[in-house]
């Protein structure tokens, strides 16, 4: 007997200890009353709480009920003498439901409270209120609630019980926060908010309370937190039924509000929340559903992969990373989303990551817009703030009306030195977010036009580390410049009978030199000047890339008065603000090309299999070219080799694929050999009367072999010949191939990633500061390399990308895909790429 009760004594001391380790214990549920929008839904307790249920042992399974039985309900014993049995097989299990109550206030129970009880703690009874059989009504009504989740989590490969147990013991009796979980193996459920006709009240408890034995299940070597405890166990009351869905009066509805409508739910870490985290639950949800998820029943199979993360991962955070990189996203491009739409909730996002599914939650008769941050009304001088930012948290800086305030706003971020997610969102006149701009960096400007937007909000998202951030607001009037074409770029627009469209890139800037975004085409105007005589031009559309406006404009012609084999000044305005013009900037003759591809082809190409992805690329480039441009080929390593001289492409077409297909890594890397060759091959065959001139330059290494690229950059750039440079890989030296391009007006540069995968999305897409829509998807490296390629030979033939599109099933044998092109158009390219298992990338 001595033996034993040491035993036994050493057994509680085990289990006392590894529930310590909780830091929570899992009995913390539902707050007594529905939540109001300025105090939070529930109050955390402390693990010192002597208020908590005491996690226990799973009993012997039972067959059938036995009373009387007594059990810990958040510190005080309760003893019930009433028991309903509810027995049910789902997917070949025989599972039974074990539920106790009393229908009498006994002196047994009552007597366990004192005066320091608050009234009612020890009354445990529901109202006598039996059917035929005995049973209580509202007890059988909540077992078949606790039946119905049961039977849902199994069907979603959730583990509710524990390994061998198929008994659920239900618990009616009073609870100061309206349920818990005595057991990994039992819930408990507050009386009052049984004993009544609410069938849906007994639903989400058991929903709820059942939701944290599937997470009890699931703990492994993670520690239980509120975080994602009662988080996603508010979220999924939401997302179990229709009628729970639609449901606005219980809980999940005022949880939500309580986000919305306090900036101390947003201003707080959000991995130490609790019921308040529901949103980013809902959000996370909401994304990585399966396409054949239907509403409301979404998201579950996610969630389950949450779970999995988390009975391996050290701590809570390290599980919904690893979760959401197995999605193919990051936590950090998550949250930034998340914390938008959180203010974009009430709006018409076009970026599907800035909305919730759930109808209600953007219905402004059930939910709150957000509020409780900083509103601007006026703005009659520089406006500063400095919050304090914690992780994983998010502030709001909304001006409104902004039209009326001034005609272009400016906000301004500065982290201090330290990232974070910068955002200016704009909201329409119908109340559309068409577009937004978000930059993770320690600073950010941005600049809107006001003239479109009802207002215009900026949003500072903290990821892992805190601190001091300014945010500032002020009224700018920007300045306008061109780009290009220029006069010593011009361009050659066709004959004036029949010109083709160009495109000028204008850059907008604020008084401190920042971007201003958000324009259209409505706001400029272009026209084209000569000897006194002005000549309206007609934008087609614009688009916004890199920080620069790109206009795509149809020249006069003929019959508007332009003449063959003149240069034209280029004027742009921008409505009612500013202008720029550039002299000699177009010019009235057929566009052909002179065009030498520069390849390096040193040792180093060899690694990841960088001149498989460079010779197809290459190939993908002379494909494009017209018939009437002349093409040359210069390969270099530590020397430089003229593969194929500058010639017609319609003769020499076939000859180049040839060279470039054939090449081997071997060697260092000289790129002032491979350049001053290139530059040679131009003076003696280039034709500067009739054709532009370009060099298409890859590089991916460091110069370490001589001629550099300093002792013959003169010869380079004398011709005027614009350099469209490609850093690959890490170890490119892409400050040099910067400057390289820089040398010449009209020069480009570009950098190619050797890993991992690279953004698929319209040119738009490529803006750093944009976030594309998730509808863009994303290619291997290589073709992310052709893509560059293509680009560079849009860029050399002065053509607009129309669309781009991508098939992502292998099997797939047959696509059709629809585009429109205007009158003006007399050249379409096709542009075809792909990857296969065995070969690489294949163009």
């Amino acid at each position: 007997m001595r033996t034993s009760a040491r035993f036994a004594v050493v057994l509680s001391l085990i289990i006392a200890l590894l529930f310590t380790t909780l830091g929570r214990t899992i009995a913390q549920a539902q707050q007594e009353n529905p939540p109001s929008t300025e105090t939070p839904a529930t109050t955390l307790v402390d693990s010192s709480d002597s208020t908590q249920n005491t996690l226990t042992l799973v009993e012997p399974q039972q067959a059938n009920c036995s009373v009387p039985k007594t059990i810990g309900i958040r510190g005080k014993d309760v003893t019930f003498d009433q028991c309903y049995n509810r027995p049910f097989t789902h997917n070949g299990v025989n599972y039974t439901i074990h539920t106790y109550y009393t229908e009498t206030d006994s002196a047994i129970n009552l007597n366990r409270c004192d005066a320091s009880d608050y009234p009612g703690r020890c009354e445990h009874a529901i109202a006598n209120n039996d059917d035929a059989n005995g049973n209580n009504l509202n007890a059988v009504a909540m077992a078949e609630e606790a039946e119905r989740a049961m039977r849902f989590y199994a069907d979603r490969n959730l583990k509710f019980l524990p390994t061998g147990v198929v008994r659920l013991e239900v618990f009616i009796a009073e609870d100061p926060r309206g349920g818990g979980i005595p057991s990994w193996s039992s819930i408990n459920v507050e009386d009052e908010w049984i004993d009544n006709n609410d069938v849906l009240q007994k639903r989400l408890l058991a929903f709820h309370e059942v939701q944290h034995l599937i997470q009890g299940n699931y703990l492994g070597s993670s520690t239980w937190r509120d975080f994602y405890g009662e988080g996603v166990a508010r979220a999924i009351e939401d997302r179990v039924n229709a009628d729970l869905d639609a449901d606005t009066g219980h809980l999940f509805i005022p949880e939500v509000n309580g986000v919305l409508g306090s900036e101390a739910n947003r201003t707080a870490d959000l991995s130490t929340t609790n019921y308040r985290s529901v949103l980013w639950w809902t959000w996370l949800m909401d994304q990585y559903r399966l396409p054949a998820d239907t509403n409301p029943v979404i998201g579950w199979s996610a969630l389950r992969d949450f779970y999995i993360q988390l009975s391996t991962a050290s701590d809570q955070l390290t599980a919904l990373r690893n979760f959401i990189s197995g999605r193919g996203s990051s936590f950090r491009q998550d949250y930034i989303d998340y914390a938008l739409a959180l203010y974009a909730h009430r709006y018409n996002p076009t970026n599907s990551r800035l909305r919730f599914l759930d109808a209600e939650i953007s219905n402004p008769a059930v939910t709150n817009a957000l509020s409780g941050h900083q509103v601007i009304n006026a703005i009659a001088s520089p406006l500063s703030y400095s919050p304090v930012m914690n992780p994983r948290s998010s502030r709001y800086y909304e001006v409104v009306n902004p039209s009326s305030i001034c005609r272009f706003v400016a906000f301004t971020f500065n982290g201090g030195g330290t990232s974070y997610g910068f955002s200016v969102l704009p909201v329409t006149t119908a109340s559309a977010i068409p577009q937004y701009w978000t930059s993770y960096s320690n600073s950010f400007v941005r600049t809107l036009r006001t003239d479109a937007y009802s207002r215009i909000a900026g949003v500072v998202s903290a990821i892992d580390t805190g601190g001091s951030v300014n945010v500032g607001v002020k009224c700018v009037e920007p300045t306008i410049s061109i780009k290009s074409p220029t006069t010593s770029a011009f361009e050659m627009v066709g004959t004036a009978d029949n010109p083709r469209t160009f495109i000028t890139r204008i850059r907008v800037e604020g008084e401190d030199g920042s971007p201003v975004a958000g324009l259209t085409a409505a706001d400029f105007q272009v026209a084209l000047s000569r000897g006194g005589t002005t000549l309206p031009a007609t934008i087609i559309n614009s688009t916004y890339v890199q920080n620069d406006y790109w206009l795509l404009v149809q020249p006069p012609d003929s019959a508007d008065g332009a003449q063959d084999g003149q240069f034209y000044n280029l004027n742009v305005e921008l409505v009612d603000t500013d202008s720029d013009s550039k002299s000699n900037a177009l010019l009235y003759v057929e566009r052909t090309q002179d065009v030498i591809i520069v390849l390096d082809r040193s040792g180093s190409m060899v690694d990841d299999n960088k001149i498989v992805a460079a010779r197809n690329a290459a190939t993908l480039l002379v494909n494009e070219l017209s018939d009437n441009d002349q093409g040359g080929y210069v390969r270099f390593d530590d020397t430089a080799q003229l593969r194929e001289p500058l010639d017609s492409v319609a003769s020499n077409r076939t000859a180049l694929i040839s060279d470039i297909n054939t090449e081997t890594p071997g060697g260092l890397t000289s790129i002032g050999a491979g350049m001053d060759l290139a530059a040679d091959e131009y003076a003696a065959r280039g034709k500067p009367e009739v054709n532009a001139c370009s060099f298409v330059l890859l590089s991916d290494g460091q110069e370490n072999s001589a001629p550099y690229w300093a002792d013959i950059r003169n010869n380079v750039t004398q011709h005027g010949c614009a350099i469209h440079t490609i850093a690959l890989g890490a170890e490119a030296n892409e400050l040099l191939m910067q400057q390289i391009a820089a040398s010449v007006p009209g020069g480009s540069y570009d950098y190619a990633t050797v890993g991992g995968s690279v953004p698929l999305g319209l040119p738009e897409a490529t803006d750093p500061d944009t976030i594309a829509d998730p509808a863009s998807t994303t290619t291997g490296w290589a073709n992310g390399l052709s893509r560059i390629y293509d680009y560079k030979a849009a860029q050399i033939a002065d053509r607009q990308r129309i669309q781009t599109y991508v098939q992502e099933n292998r099997d797939q044998k047959l696509s059709s895909y629809a585009f429109f092109v205007d009158d003006s158009t007399d050249q379409l390219v096709l542009s075809i790429a792909w990857q296969t298992r065995s070969t690489g990338h294949r163009v």
